[in-house]
């Protein structure tokens, strides 16, 4: 079982109900809040928001990176209402991006030296082939996925490979 922090919580204990901005001594206090948590062994910050994204992102990213300072997670609930789900998802990017709350520093960018993680898609064509009559069939609009640098999908075809392992969290440092 894995404790996480609420982002919605820490706002109701600091705020209140209120929908305005957190003044900044009201943000400091937010901050201290998962930090605390995070050093008696929560696992992250967790989020749920009803469509479309928090009505404050830089708070939400600014929790996170608090979360991303003791290596945990951030989680987030994406498509509770479902007309809104691209742009949730979108900000769960920008989170993990901003916070850097992945704790994977040789992954999320293609630069030397770092797990070359690739999939190239037309978002156009992207679609799934699958069904109850064929459950294992691949995505259609994928042509390429490169994993660790090999190409794994060519032009829509696996080819083979398997280089892909196992991404182990920070508590599992240290075992084989």
């Amino acid at each position: 079982m894995i404790s996480y922090v609420a982002e919605e919580q820490l706002r109701r204990v600091v705020m209140g109900y209120s929908d305005a901005d957190p003044t900044p001594e009201q943000m400091a206090r937010m901050e201290a809040l998962p930090a605390r948590s995070m050093r008696e062994g929560a696992g992250g910050l967790v989020t749920l928001y009803d469509s479309g994204g928090p009505p404050h992102p830089d708070e939400a990213i600014a929790l996170a990176k608090v979360a991303a300072q003791y290596g945990s997670n951030y989680t987030t609930q994406i498509g509770g209402e479902g007309y809104q789900e691209e742009k949730e998802l979108n900000f769960a990017i920008r989170v993990g991006r901003e916070a850097h709350i992945l704790g994977l520093p040789d992954r999320g960018q293609l630069k030397v030296g770092y797990w070359a993680d690739v999939t190239l898609f037309d978002p156009d064509t992207v679609a799934p082939t699958n069904s109850y009559e064929h459950p294992q069939s691949y995505v259609k609009g994928i042509p390429y996925v490169i994993v660790n640098g090999v190409t794994v999908v060519d032009k829509g075809k696996h080819a083979g490979a398997r280089p892909g392992v196992p991404i182990l969290g920070h508590g599992a440092k240290g075992k084989s």
